[in-house]
């Protein structure tokens, strides 16, 4: 789809690659696919820590057991919730509807 990746193989590298977007004032142009459990600090973790002012363009987390709290708590941050499995075109589509 022509996007450039940045990979974090932690909620603490995914915090800091978000911090210098937003020092880039870039995070206009940010997606964010991060997985619920991820080493040192979660994907709904790292979006409740961050300024909500500086909201990257989309935050989607992805999960294999997407249970009530995770549920409830990714709506109230405004992430946008992925059960896993997914196909690689189910992110397409739902990357380009979070686009429009």
């Amino acid at each position: 789809m022509g996007f450039e990746v940045v990979e974090a193989a932690n909620g603490r590298e995914l915090f800091w690659a978000l911090e210098s977007h937003r020092r880039m004032d870039s995070l206009d142009e940010v997606i964010v696919l991060a997985d619920v459990h991820m080493p040192v600090y979660g994907g709904l973790d790292v979006l409740e820590a961050w300024n909500q002012d500086d909201f990257p363009h989309a935050f989607i987390v992805m999960t294999g057991s997407p249970d009530e709290v995770t549920l409830r708590r990714a709506e109230e941050l405004g992430a946008t919730l992925l059960p896993k499995p997914f196909t690689s075109t189910a992110l397409c589509e739902l990357i380009q509807t979070l686009l429009r």
